[in-house]
């Protein structure tokens, strides 16, 4: 597996977790639910940060273990920004249905299209 083949997997998955995020944040405002912004903007930030142990898994070569793995931190992640909201002062993150599916959804997308992008780079990487 080439630098090229990595960077192009993780640049897809980045544009796929910003891409979603951004959606979310235009769809919170459009609604009014600016208070979900928090928790989008959460959601943003931990799958940026999972990019790293996504990249590390995939150069391992098992995909497999890369779709588990995200779907897991995934599960983490909601549980996490659902802690936030139950902890934080003044109810400042604000979490609802909407969001809440939101930040599964894209944890789901990002976790397809990293596993998809990472299998189309080792077979790149394999017939070069």
């Amino acid at each position: 597996m080439t630098y090229k083949s990595i960077l192009i997997s993780s640049l897809v998955c980045l544009i796929c977790a910003l891409g979603l995020s951004a959606a979310g944040l235009a769809v919170n405002l459009w609604l009014g639910f600016e208070r979900n912004l928090a928790g989008n903007l959460g959601a943003a930030i931990i799958t940026a940060l999972l990019l790293c142990h996504w990249r590390g898994w995939s150069l391992a070569g098992n995909t497999w273990l890369v779709l588990y793995f995200s779907i897991l931190c995934g599960i983490a992640g909601v549980l996490f920004l659902m802690l936030l909201a139950g902890l934080s002062p003044f109810w400042t993150y604000s979490f609802d249905s909407l969001s809440s599916g939101e930040i599964v959804l894209a944890f789901m997308v990002n976790a397809a299209a990293f596993t998809g992008t990472t299998k189309l780079a080792f077979r790149q990487g394999s017939a070069t």
